[in-house]
């Protein structure tokens, strides 16, 4: 209960954090509440956090996965020791969350302070095993999640990476399943629109159902084009070239989205039509969204906050409703508040 408490009163803190706070950090949840509190410590897992109440000081420790991932990597990174084995352990996390840029980028700094690291690791199984464990762990998570892309891209990882290990060969077998699984998702759809055709009542149905079937299948191709721009940003080496495809995935998808609209307009009084475009749309903004954001988190990194909330302004501009471009947003116009400036007015 009094963990509970004091839990409470750090969201309404942060909710309600000011310029007053300015000499301390910006901690933000995973549903976007965000303000600022003093780090007290870190561990590979949480935060400690003191911050104050009606003048009464309290401190709570926040576990990582109440955080935003990018929020708790930040403070992580910053206040950490600068030690192989803790930039090793924030790399795994990073893998597992999906922030597979700031896992590699980790792991150089764990091998700039140890240049023998991969040797190490790879020589001593246990080590590799261990990691390789947390990774499939995660994977199989975010299966059950119904989330088949971090599943695909954990499973890639451990099957490219720790291809030594039992997980990784167990990985590269659920690879090819993960990937016929998705291929499969599609196929079914493509192939519900054909019996569709098939099944057809009379020639002014099957021409209702072939138009149906060639407006989505025409706006699909495009969007499997952003996907893999996207999906080629996330394994970039290189954040410029990074960001050139995000950019690209996100031109696309809006590509895609124009399509959608002129489809609805042609054909506005096809409800079966409407009902495949509805949903469509919204895995396109979903897909936007992602790229935009993607990109604005490159120059967070580069702390060009004016950059990123051009990024985050157009996430916004795609879905206003999205809680990823609001998260987003919400963290971009924080950091521009702790060093005088909002970015949805400009500099001041």
């Amino acid at each position: 209960m009094k963990t509970w408490t004091r839990t409470l009163a750090l969201v309404i803190c942060l909710a309600t954090a000011s310029a007053a706070f300015a000499d301390k950090e910006l901690v933000m949840l995973n549903d976007g509440v965000s303000g600022m509190a003093e780090i007290v410590s870190t561990t590979e897992t949480s935060i400690r956090v003191r911050f104050e109440v009606e003048g009464n000081a309290a401190e709570t420790v926040l576990q990582a996965s109440r955080l935003d991932a990018h929020s708790f990597y930040s403070l992580r990174r910053k206040h950490m020791e600068n030690t192989v084995e803790n930039h090793v352990r924030l790399a795994v996390w990073c893998a597992e969350s999906g922030l597979f840029k700031r896992a590699k980028f980790q792991m150089d700094r764990a091998r700039d302070l140890d240049p023998e690291l991969d040797a190490k690791i790879k020589s001593d199984p246990k080590i590799m095993a261990g990691i390789a464990e947390r990774l499939l762990d995660s994977a199989k998570a975010a299966y059950k999640k119904g989330n088949l892309k971090l599943a695909h891209e954990l499973a890639a990882l451990l099957a490219t990476r720790f291809a030594e290990t039992e997980q990784g060969e167990f990985a590269a077998g659920v690879l090819d399943k993960l990937e016929a699984k998705i291929a499969e998702g599609k196929a079914n759809k493509v192939a519900a629109r054909e019996k569709k055709i098939a099944d057809a009542a009379d020639e002014k149905a099957k021409a209702v159902a072939e138009v149906e079937h060639k407006t989505i299948l025409t706006i699909e191709k495009v969007q499997d084009a952003g996907r893999k721009k996207n999906a080629a940003g996330l394994r970039a080496n290189n954040r410029s070239t990074g960001k050139r495809h995000f950019e690209a995935a996100a031109t696309d998808f809006k590509k895609a989205l124009k399509l959608v609209g002129g489809a609805h307009k042609s054909n506005a009084d096809a409800a079966g039509l409407t009902a495949l475009l509805d949903g469509l749309e919204g895995e396109l903004k979903a897909d936007c969204v992602d790229a935009y954001v993607n990109a604005g988190n490159i120059e967070l990194w580069r702390q060009n906050f004016n950059g990123a909330g051009e990024f985050g302004k157009q996430a916004l501009a795609v879905d206003p409703e999205s809680d990823t471009a609001r998260a987003f947003a919400n963290r971009v116009t924080t950091l521009f508040h702790m060093r005088g400036t909002d970015w949805r007015r400009g500099r001041r």
